[in-house]
């Protein structure tokens, strides 16, 4: 990790801070859901709209860091090689924890994304809107996942669907028009 990036546990223990019920992965979520409906987070305002959804006050030192999630979301949708990652927990965390993670990151994607009130259902294309049902469904899982290998294998497919989803909304709805 660079001195430029925020990990998970560095965003828990920041949303521990603040006393949040938020989780760190929600919150990733819903900045790369502001991001893909192509809303502009330059300097501030980043960190104001995440004050207002957390219903929180940062100070300077805490202001930055979410400005650092920020960059770090945008940079990793804009990325030309398709690098992005929802923030969750890491490989070795139990598979419910993670699967739970990824739940609460398509909750919190879902909430950024309609935050932005930039787009009506009838706006998207059809694929788009299935995506976004999918999302909506992982988001609301609340089964017992067992920490087995198939288990494992399962959560690696859903959390690339995930992830390529994320891509896809953040270039139809997006695309270049975010810096």
């Amino acid at each position: 990790m660079t001195a430029n990036q925020v990990d998970f546990d560095q965003l828990t223990t920041a949303l521990l801070g603040l006393v949040s019920d938020h989780s760190a992965a929600e919150v990733h979520g819903m900045v790369t859901g502001l991001l893909s409906a192509g809303v502009k987070v330059p300097g501030a305002a980043g960190p104001g709209t995440l004050e207002t959804w957390l219903d929180v006050r940062f100070d300077q030192e805490q202001a930055t860091f979410f400005a650092v999630l920020f960059e770090q979301a945008s940079a990793g949708l804009l990325d030309p090689d398709f690098n992005f990652q929802p923030l969750i927990p890491g490989d070795h965390t139990q598979v419910a924890t993670r699967a739970a993670a990824l739940g609460h990151w398509c909750s919190g994607f879902l909430s950024g994304f309609g935050l932005s009130g930039r787009f009506q259902t009838a706006d998207l294309s059809e694929d788009l809107r299935e995506l976004l049902a999918d999302l909506g469904k992982i988001a609301s899982l609340d089964d017992e996942v067992s920490d087995d290998e198939e288990n494992e294998v399962d959560l690696v497919e859903i959390t690339e669907y995930v992830r390529m989803s994320a891509l896809l909304v953040f270039a139809e709805c997006a695309g270049a028009a975010v810096h």
